[in-house]
């Protein structure tokens, strides 16, 4: 899913969930803000295909991946 958003909305976005600034989002969070910027059903199906993959807890360089 690279090339979507650029690496500082990316950031932005980290960074607007990790409400804490402890480094790190729970899973959920991560789900949920990946399903809410998906833009097409292709888009939806591949983070639905990957959830299994995103740990407990994700840090930014971890969600960086995901796009």
């Amino acid at each position: 899913m690279t090339g979507i958003f650029a690496p500082q909305e990316i950031k932005n976005v980290f960074e607007l969930i990790d409400l804490r600034n402890s480094g790190f989002i729970t899973k959920e969070q991560c789900k949920d803000a990946l399903k809410s910027l998906a833009s097409s059903e292709y888009q939806f199906s591949h983070i639905e295909s990957r959830i299994d993959e995103i740990p407990d807890k994700v840090n930014f360089d971890q969600f960086q991946k995901l796009w």
